[in-house]
């Protein structure tokens, strides 16, 4: 703490000496910084200095060590905001009481430059990993010579395990001193979070072949030999690609889904994550998977809302042991599809189908959604029926105008995003 207030206090200093207005804003810049980040460190150097804590604190605490699964549970997260998110950079921060390692992944760009903080680069060591999680994408699979009968299956079968690599640095604790006399472990930290700051979005590591397979009982990371993520004319009729298909039916066949890819990050709500996902026939659906505080019997609940309001039937399975819904995909609308003609006609007949069902959606908004043709005309769908109610008076036009409100609000604002 005294170190991060020394730092702001010299830079405080620069600021007044400083007369070029361009250095001034940055180094302003960087006062703000060290500000909020002694804000973290403030309950940490509390309970580090308090003898009441040491004293009653377990000694076997401090010989505890850094787990395998810990590990193996950083590389996913790292590994996940980079190849799904396409954050370049990524460092992860791993304590264990009195110990603290920073962790990255081979190919960081950050590690051996001192241009965005002032401590020399950390020297590691590698550790593997047996532990691994997560996806992308594509629309079109290339299968090679195999014939398109075969659809995904065969390809999927020769996937290339992901090699689980994680770089880290030596173990620092509070009572590391620099050879200035300063907190090695605040400086550190500083350093680490500025680089954190200063990562990035690639859309280049967006479009990698990486996915996470999952099945009943595991999960690894696999990577295809070959994947488009456009659906251009050149491999439009190659007999070696075959396009994923997004078809609207039942999901019932549990056959069908005893292997599945994760494919894109639909975002996470109030009782779960939702993906994207394909199985082995190149069929893609939802996959949801729910908060540990979620029961069985709800899950199951859920289940039956989609067959008791649209009519559909959808799957409860399994997978990394952990029990997870299975929904048709629909595309989110647009506003392409909500400055239509007829629009809230539809969107009406969407809310009566709904409420004559026996039903409310209680958390109605624009990104729960869809849309899907029937008799060339569009239609919507509502889904993320997690918060549903047992019907109230006048619930078609409640919902209704929760979804209207949050158009106009959008049109206001003009950052609608697709």
């Amino acid at each position: 703490m005294q170190d991060l207030e020394e730092k702001i206090n010299k830079i405080t200093k620069e600021i007044q000496n400083e007369t070029d207005e361009q250095n001034k804003k940055k180094l302003e810049e960087d006062k703000d910084f060290f500000i909020k980040l002694s804000l973290l460190f403030y309950y940490y150097v509390v309970l580090v200095n308090n003898s009441e804590l040491k004293e009653n604190f377990p000694l076997q605490a401090l010989g505890e060590e850094f787990s395998e699964e810990s590990y193996g549970q950083l590389f996913g997260y790292i590994f996940l905001l980079q190849h799904t998110h396409g954050v370049s950079n990524i460092f992860g921060i791993i304590s264990c009481y009195f110990k603290t390692r920073i962790a990255w992944l081979g190919g960081n760009k950050l590690v051996e430059t001192e241009k965005v903080e002032e401590l020399s680069p950390i020297s590691i060591s590698k550790l593997y990993s047996p532990f691994v999680q997560q996806i992308q994408v594509p629309i079109k699979l290339f299968l090679g010579d195999h014939p398109k009968k075969d659809r995904v299956s065969h390809q999927l079968d020769q996937t290339k395990e992901i090699k689980r690599f994680l770089f880290v640095s030596p173990e620092i604790t509070h009572t590391d001193r620099t050879s200035n006399d300063e907190s090695k472990l605040v400086r550190s930290l500083c350093s680490v979070f500025k680089k954190m700051y200063y990562s990035n979005i690639s859309q280049s590591l967006q479009l990698k072949n990486t996915f996470m397979e999952f099945t009943r009982n595991s999960f690894k990371w696999v990577e295809l030999n070959k994947i488009s993520f456009t659906d251009d004319d050149e491999n439009k009729d190659d007999d070696n690609t075959v396009s994923i298909e997004y078809v609207i039916e039942d999901i019932e066949n549990k056959e069908n889904y005893k292997k599945i890819y994760l494919i894109s990050d639909l975002g996470s709500g109030v009782e779960g994550k939702a993906w994207l996902a394909i199985n082995t026939q190149a069929k893609a659906f939802v996959i949801k998977f729910f908060d540990t505080k979620k029961q069985n019997l709800e899950i199951e609940e859920e289940s039956k809302l989609w067959y008791d309001i649209w009519g559909i039937k959808t799957l409860v399975l399994e997978f990394n042991n952990e029990r997870c819904l299975l929904m048709p995909y629909f595309k989110p609308i647009t506003p392409v599809d909500y400055n239509k003609d007829g629009f809230k006609d539809r969107l009406m007949d969407a809310c009566n189908q709904f409420s004559n069902s026996g039903y409310l959606h209680s958390d109605l908004s624009l990104r729960h959604v869809g849309k899907y043709k029937y008799n060339d005309e569009d239609n919507f769908i509502f889904f993320d029926l997690g918060l549903v109610e047992i019907i109230k008076q006048d619930a078609a036009n409640k919902m209704f105008k929760n979804v209207t409100d949050n158009i106009e609000i959008k049109k206001k604002k003009k950052k609608f995003k697709f």
